[in-house]
């Protein structure tokens, strides 16, 4: 009868898991939690000692099985290896912790560390970046969560008997609830970039991990060699720029991202590109830690596609962005993240000048009432490193640039980012001429949709004797080193005379 009986529970539990699992959606990772659960049961149901690590390694592995495609997933994987990590290394380290916090403070204090460090080379390799305040704030958020969790029963039992009551709570609770998502946000303050692992690597730190999660004696070997490794790969310092000023064109599939940066002035980010977080894995690759400020030409989604992510995840200065363009959808959603984040807003117009981490930026265009279409309501501005005029045009067309030529702004400048990526409806002749830059960069990414430059352009762009640098042809950035020279960085370097 007792066998009988247990028999009874497990097969209601696995409807309830079934139910659970059809009522959520069916997502994948509800898939694969459900999965967890009836294999857990079935297990149960065998009558064999369940052991947590075994168990759950077990878990995992029948998971693969069944669907290879999730170990391709980041969501799979983090949430594998964090459960593992907190079975295995919980225990103890709630215990070495309890030596300094208490029994009941190491308990709390062991879970977000464990899943912080567990978790650390799998976050830094798939969002090129790690919150390193991940820890502490998931500490800081327990009394939070806990108090929401009981509030929200209360509520619920409340609103049978006294409506009004559950009413009060549930207002009360927003309040909580805003602290909590403050705390929480907190985390993003201190990231640390993650340049890609070099394969070699990657594959020694997983098979360290593995070791690491095994019932092994000397796991803390492996476990601290994990951290310890994944840690200094972040601390190494970068290359930094090799001369006196730099403009680089960032590695994203389509549209721009132009970093600006000189040994003692900068990184100024101009636009990042369409992708989500191109830009922040491509300033990772470069170990840009910090930006003094992003700097936004116009809300087209080939700029401004990764701003987001770049204003979450790299600590930023300045918000830059077009006065004329401050109320546009776009605009007003990444200003929203730059406030969340600390990130100082600088709207500008035409004539406005600023200094963003020693880089002078003095603003061409547009005036702050544009009514012109899109892309003639694009930033333009001169910023200047060392000796050398740096004219980023975003994607003024033909009419803009008329406009901004007949205001009568210097427009001169050594480097010219090309309007709208070298498109034929920029870069008209007046306009070249009245720059008359010596190198003339188009900024497309690389892989862009459209071909670009356009003949007709860089034929115009030859006219004025300039150097064309296209980034489909694997130019990355042009650099210099007084201003007399300028040294375009292709398999074999290219210099040019500065006019």
């Amino acid at each position: 009868s007792n066998a009988k009986a247990a028999t009874t529970r497990i097969t209601t539990h696995l409807r309830v898991v079934a139910a659970f699992a059809l009522l959520a959606g069916g997502a994948a990772p509800v898939r694969r939690a459900a999965l967890a659960g009836v294999l857990y049961l079935g297990a149960r149901q065998l009558g064999r000692p369940l052991l947590p690590l075994p168990t759950v390694w077990g878990v995992v592995a029948a998971l693969v099985v069944l669907e290879p495609s999730a170990l391709l997933s980041p969501g799979f994987q983090l949430s594998a290896a964090v459960t593992l990590a907190i079975v295995r290394w919980a225990g103890p380290v709630a215990e070495r912790l309890g030596r300094f916090l208490g029994r009941a403070g190491g308990a709390v204090a062991s879970v977000p560390v464990v899943a912080q460090a567990g978790s650390l080379p799998l976050v830094g390799a798939h969002f090129a970046s790690v919150p390193l305040l991940g820890a502490a704030v998931n500490v800081a958020a327990v009394p939070f969560g806990f108090a929401l969790v009981l509030g929200a029963v209360a509520a619920l039992g409340a609103a049978l008997v006294w409506p009004a009551a559950a009413g009060a709570l549930l207002g009360a609770l927003g309040g909580v609830s805003r602290l909590l998502q403050s705390v929480a946000g907190s985390g993003a303050w201190l990231n640390a970039a993650f340049p890609a692992l070099p394969p070699a690597f990657a594959a020694a730190l997983c098979t360290a991990g593995a070791a690491a999660l095994t019932p092994w004696r000397r796991a803390w070997i492996p476990a601290l060699g994990v951290v310890a490794a994944t840690l200094t790969w972040m601390a190494l310092p970068g290359s930094g720029p090799p001369e006196a000023g730099e403009v680089r064109m960032l590695a994203v599939s389509e549209g721009m991202g132009l970093l600006l940066r000189g040994r003692t002035a900068g990184p100024v980010l101009v636009d990042a590109g369409d992708a989500d977080d191109e830009a922040v894995r491509a300033l990772a690759s470069l170990r840009v830690r910090r930006l003094a400020a992003l700097v936004l030409t116009h809300p087209d989604r080939d700029h401004s596609g990764g701003a987001a992510a770049v204003l979450e995840r790299v600590p930023t200065g300045a918000f830059v962005f077009p006065a004329a363009v401050a109320g546009r959808e776009e605009v007003v959603r990444l200003r929203r993240i730059a406030r969340a984040h600390g990130v100082r807003e600088v709207p500008v117009r035409q004539g406005s000048r600023l200094v963003l981490g020693g880089v002078p930026c003095t603003v061409a265009w547009p005036p702050g009432d544009v009514r012109s279409g899109d892309n003639d309501a694009s930033l333009v501005a001169v910023f200047r490193l060392a000796t050398v005029r740096v004219l980023v045009a975003g994607d003024i067309e033909a009419p803009g640039e008329r406009a901004l030529l007949a205001t009568g702004f210097p427009v001169r400048a050594t480097v010219l980012q090309l309007p709208h990526h070298g498109s034929a409806t920029s870069s008209t002749r007046a306009f070249l001429a009245a720059v008359r830059p010596s190198v003339a960069l188009a900024a497309t990414g690389r892989r862009p949709r459209f071909r670009y430059p356009h003949p007709s352009v860089s034929a115009r762009v030859r006219a004025v004797r300039a150097v064309l640098a296209a980034q489909t042809g694997d130019v990355e950035d042009v650099s210099w080193d007084g201003g007399a020279a300028l040294t375009i960085h292709t398999v074999e370097p290219v210099a040019v005379a500065a006019r």
